[in-house]
């Protein structure tokens, strides 16, 4: 890609609990993203937003199959050309004993507010319904 000056990188989970750089340097995450964009989505032509549901929609499940959860997709921007580069990337983490125990622990602490902790099926609904709201097909 072009000039890293012109470029905007985001790690996108699909969870807005601490999801924000402040500082705005380096890597930003969703809620930057929602921020950026004023909630707008980003057109992608028709064929290229189905390939990428598609995409998603295969990896997610093989991910979930796996019993994985905490990857992210890395979307960069290049503002100068308008282009976009993405992939499901970040630190895969299997969904054992601790992390469930984490989840109901931080479910019980906040009260039945759904903890970012979540089973892998319920990780891959969240992830795919956000991605898929950050794009629109044109």
């Amino acid at each position: 890609m072009g000039d890293p000056s012109n470029l905007l990188v985001y790690d996108l989970k699909g969870s807005e609990t601490n999801r924000l750089e402040k500082k705005k340097k380096g890597v930003l995450l969703d809620t930057n993203f929602r921020i950026d964009r004023n909630s707008e989505p980003i057109p992608i032509l028709k064929e290229n937003y189905r390939y990428n549901d598609r995409a998603f929609q295969i990896d997610c499940k093989f991910l979930n199959k796996q019993n994985v959860i905490d990857y992210s997709l890395l979307l960069i921007i290049d503002q100068k050309q308008k282009k976009l580069r993405m992939g499901i990337i970040d630190y895969l983490r299997f969904y054992t004993w601790d992390k469930e125990t984490e989840h109901y622990l931080k479910y019980l602490l906040k009260g039945g507010m759904v903890p970012t902790i979540v089973n892998p099926g319920d990780y891959k609904k969240r992830f795919i319904n956000a991605i898929l709201k950050y794009f629109i097909p044109v």
